[in-house]
Protein backbone atom coordinates (compact mmCIF):
# COMPACT_ATOMS: atom_id res chain seq x y z
CA UNK A 1 0.00 0.00 0.00
CA UNK A 2 2.80 2.41 0.85
CA UNK A 3 4.43 1.81 -2.55
CA UNK A 4 1.16 2.58 -4.30
CA UNK A 5 0.72 5.79 -2.31
CA UNK A 6 4.33 6.78 -2.99
CA UNK A 7 3.82 6.19 -6.73
CA UNK A 8 0.62 8.24 -6.70
CA UNK A 9 2.36 11.03 -4.78
CA UNK A 10 5.21 11.14 -7.30
CA UNK A 11 2.80 11.20 -10.23
CA UNK A 12 0.46 13.86 -8.82
CA UNK A 13 0.76 17.50 -9.77
CA UNK A 14 -1.56 20.35 -10.68
CA UNK A 15 -1.09 20.02 -14.44
CA UNK A 16 -1.97 16.34 -14.43
CA UNK A 17 -5.00 16.99 -12.22
CA UNK A 18 -6.18 19.73 -14.62
CA UNK A 19 -5.59 17.57 -17.72
CA UNK A 20 -7.43 14.59 -16.22
CA UNK A 21 -10.29 16.88 -15.20
CA UNK A 22 -10.62 18.26 -18.73
CA UNK A 23 -10.52 14.79 -20.30
CA UNK A 24 -13.03 13.31 -17.84
CA UNK A 25 -15.36 16.29 -18.17
CA UNK A 26 -15.21 16.24 -21.98
CA UNK A 27 -16.02 12.53 -22.07
CA UNK A 28 -18.86 12.80 -19.54
CA UNK A 29 -20.40 15.81 -21.26
CA UNK A 30 -20.23 14.21 -24.70
CA UNK A 31 -21.80 10.94 -23.49
CA UNK A 32 -24.54 12.75 -21.60
CA UNK A 33 -25.34 15.52 -24.11
CA UNK A 34 -24.52 14.31 -27.63
CA UNK A 35 -26.67 11.83 -29.56
CA UNK A 36 -24.58 8.92 -30.84
CA UNK A 37 -24.57 5.13 -30.28
CA UNK A 38 -23.54 4.55 -26.67
CA UNK A 39 -24.62 7.99 -25.45
CA UNK A 40 -27.39 8.66 -22.93
CA UNK A 41 -29.61 10.64 -25.36
CA UNK A 42 -29.29 7.90 -27.98
CA UNK A 43 -30.26 5.21 -25.44
CA UNK A 44 -33.28 7.25 -24.30
CA UNK A 45 -34.36 7.80 -27.90
CA UNK A 46 -33.96 4.14 -28.87
CA UNK A 47 -35.28 2.39 -25.76
CA UNK A 48 -37.07 5.11 -23.78
CA UNK A 49 -34.93 4.23 -20.77
CA UNK A 50 -31.71 5.22 -19.05
CA UNK A 51 -28.78 2.83 -18.76
CA UNK A 52 -28.60 0.53 -15.75
CA UNK A 53 -25.47 2.47 -14.73
CA UNK A 54 -27.68 5.50 -14.07
CA UNK A 55 -30.33 3.83 -11.92
CA UNK A 56 -28.78 4.52 -8.51
CA UNK A 57 -29.84 1.21 -6.98
CA UNK A 58 -31.91 -1.63 -8.34
CA UNK A 59 -32.91 -5.11 -7.30
CA UNK A 60 -32.45 -8.18 -9.47
CA UNK A 61 -36.14 -8.04 -10.40
CA UNK A 62 -35.85 -4.37 -11.41
CA UNK A 63 -32.70 -5.09 -13.42
CA UNK A 64 -34.54 -7.68 -15.49
CA UNK A 65 -37.59 -5.42 -15.88
CA UNK A 66 -35.28 -2.80 -17.37
CA UNK A 67 -33.38 -5.28 -19.54
CA UNK A 68 -36.72 -6.50 -20.93
CA UNK A 69 -37.87 -2.91 -21.49
CA UNK A 70 -34.60 -2.03 -23.28
CA UNK A 71 -35.44 -4.40 -26.11
CA UNK A 72 -32.70 -5.97 -28.25
CA UNK A 73 -31.28 -2.66 -29.44
CA UNK A 74 -31.23 -1.16 -25.93
CA UNK A 75 -29.46 -4.25 -24.57
CA UNK A 76 -26.86 -3.95 -27.35
CA UNK A 77 -26.36 -0.29 -26.40
CA UNK A 78 -25.93 -1.18 -22.72
CA UNK A 79 -23.30 -3.75 -23.71
CA UNK A 80 -21.62 -1.21 -25.99
CA UNK A 81 -21.45 1.33 -23.16
CA UNK A 82 -20.16 -1.22 -20.64
CA UNK A 83 -17.38 -2.42 -22.94
CA UNK A 84 -16.22 0.89 -24.42
CA UNK A 85 -16.94 4.28 -22.85
CA UNK A 86 -17.50 2.85 -19.38
CA UNK A 87 -14.03 1.35 -19.48
CA UNK A 88 -12.51 4.81 -19.99
CA UNK A 89 -14.81 6.78 -17.65
CA UNK A 90 -13.71 5.05 -14.40
CA UNK A 91 -10.08 5.26 -15.50
CA UNK A 92 -10.25 9.02 -16.04
CA UNK A 93 -12.53 9.76 -13.08
CA UNK A 94 -10.50 7.60 -10.70
CA UNK A 95 -7.21 9.03 -11.91
CA UNK A 96 -8.49 12.60 -11.66
CA UNK A 97 -9.80 12.08 -8.13
CA UNK A 98 -6.65 10.33 -6.96
CA UNK A 99 -4.23 12.85 -8.48
CA UNK A 100 -6.30 15.86 -7.43
CA UNK A 101 -6.71 14.70 -3.82
CA UNK A 102 -3.04 13.78 -3.50
CA UNK A 103 -1.79 17.04 -5.01
CA UNK A 104 -4.21 19.34 -3.16
CA UNK A 105 -3.65 17.70 0.24
CA UNK A 106 0.11 17.93 -0.26
CA UNK A 107 -0.25 21.66 -1.01
CA UNK A 108 -2.70 22.27 1.84
CA UNK A 109 -1.25 20.09 4.59
CA UNK A 110 2.30 19.29 3.48
CA UNK A 111 1.59 15.62 2.83
CA UNK A 112 -0.68 13.54 0.62
CA UNK A 113 -3.73 11.85 2.10
CA UNK A 114 -4.89 8.27 2.11
CA UNK A 115 -8.29 9.72 1.19
CA UNK A 116 -7.05 9.50 -2.41
CA UNK A 117 -7.89 5.81 -2.15
CA UNK A 118 -11.60 6.76 -2.10
CA UNK A 119 -11.28 7.71 -5.79
CA UNK A 120 -9.59 4.41 -6.60
CA UNK A 121 -12.37 2.60 -4.73
CA UNK A 122 -15.00 4.41 -6.77
CA UNK A 123 -13.32 3.36 -10.01
CA UNK A 124 -13.01 -0.23 -8.77
CA UNK A 125 -16.74 -0.33 -7.93
CA UNK A 126 -17.50 1.08 -11.39
CA UNK A 127 -15.48 -1.73 -13.00
CA UNK A 128 -17.23 -4.34 -10.82
CA UNK A 129 -20.58 -2.91 -11.92
CA UNK A 130 -19.49 -3.10 -15.58
CA UNK A 131 -18.34 -6.70 -15.21
CA UNK A 132 -21.65 -7.69 -13.63
CA UNK A 133 -23.62 -5.94 -16.38
CA UNK A 134 -21.59 -7.64 -19.10
CA UNK A 135 -22.33 -11.02 -17.50
CA UNK A 136 -26.06 -10.19 -17.29
CA UNK A 137 -26.20 -9.02 -20.89
CA UNK A 138 -24.32 -11.97 -22.34
CA UNK A 139 -26.46 -14.44 -20.36
CA UNK A 140 -29.76 -12.72 -21.20
CA UNK A 141 -32.57 -13.91 -21.29
CA UNK A 142 -31.34 -16.35 -18.64
CA UNK A 143 -31.74 -14.80 -15.19
CA UNK A 144 -28.70 -14.58 -12.92
CA UNK A 145 -30.35 -13.03 -9.88
CA UNK A 146 -27.24 -13.01 -7.67
CA UNK A 147 -25.23 -11.19 -10.34
CA UNK A 148 -28.11 -8.77 -11.02
CA UNK A 149 -28.44 -8.02 -7.31
CA UNK A 150 -24.69 -7.49 -7.03
CA UNK A 151 -24.79 -5.14 -10.02
CA UNK A 152 -27.43 -3.04 -8.25
CA UNK A 153 -25.31 -2.88 -5.09
CA UNK A 154 -22.17 -1.97 -7.08
CA UNK A 155 -24.12 0.77 -8.86
CA UNK A 156 -25.32 2.25 -5.55
CA UNK A 157 -21.90 2.01 -3.88
CA UNK A 158 -20.22 3.49 -6.95
CA UNK A 159 -22.48 6.52 -6.73
CA UNK A 160 -21.70 7.00 -3.04
CA UNK A 161 -17.96 6.58 -3.63
CA UNK A 162 -17.90 9.06 -6.53
CA UNK A 163 -19.90 11.50 -4.40
CA UNK A 164 -17.39 11.12 -1.56
CA UNK A 165 -14.56 11.62 -4.05
CA UNK A 166 -16.06 14.91 -5.22
CA UNK A 167 -16.42 16.12 -1.63
CA UNK A 168 -12.81 15.23 -0.78
CA UNK A 169 -11.53 16.85 -4.01
CA UNK A 170 -13.43 20.07 -3.26
CA UNK A 171 -12.22 20.08 0.35
CA UNK A 172 -8.60 19.53 -0.73
CA UNK A 173 -8.74 22.22 -3.42
CA UNK A 174 -10.33 24.77 -1.06
CA UNK A 175 -7.78 23.96 1.66
CA UNK A 176 -4.92 24.32 -0.85
CA UNK A 177 -6.31 27.65 -2.07
CA UNK A 178 -6.62 28.96 1.51
CA UNK A 179 -3.06 27.88 2.29
CA UNK A 180 -1.74 29.50 -0.90
CA UNK A 181 -3.52 32.78 -0.12
CA UNK A 182 -2.18 32.81 3.44
CA UNK A 183 1.36 32.34 2.14
CA UNK A 184 0.92 35.12 -0.42
CA UNK A 185 -0.43 37.65 2.13
CA UNK A 186 2.22 40.32 2.83
CA UNK A 187 3.39 40.69 6.44
CA UNK A 188 4.13 43.88 8.43
CA UNK A 189 7.36 44.43 10.35
CA UNK A 190 5.96 42.79 13.49
CA UNK A 191 4.93 39.70 11.47
CA UNK A 192 1.18 40.43 11.48
CA UNK A 193 -0.60 40.29 8.16
CA UNK A 194 -1.50 43.54 6.46
CA UNK A 195 -5.20 44.00 5.83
Amino acid sequence: MNRLLAFIDGFSNGRRAALLFILALALLLSINLLDFPGSVPYMRRVSGNAYLDMQGFYTAARAYQLLDAFGPQGRRLQLLLSTTFDVVIPLLAGAFGTVSITWSFRRAFGRPSRLALVALGAAALDYLENAALIVLLTAYPRHLDVVAGAAGVFTALKGVAYGATILVVVFGLVAALVRTRRRARPATNDGAAVR
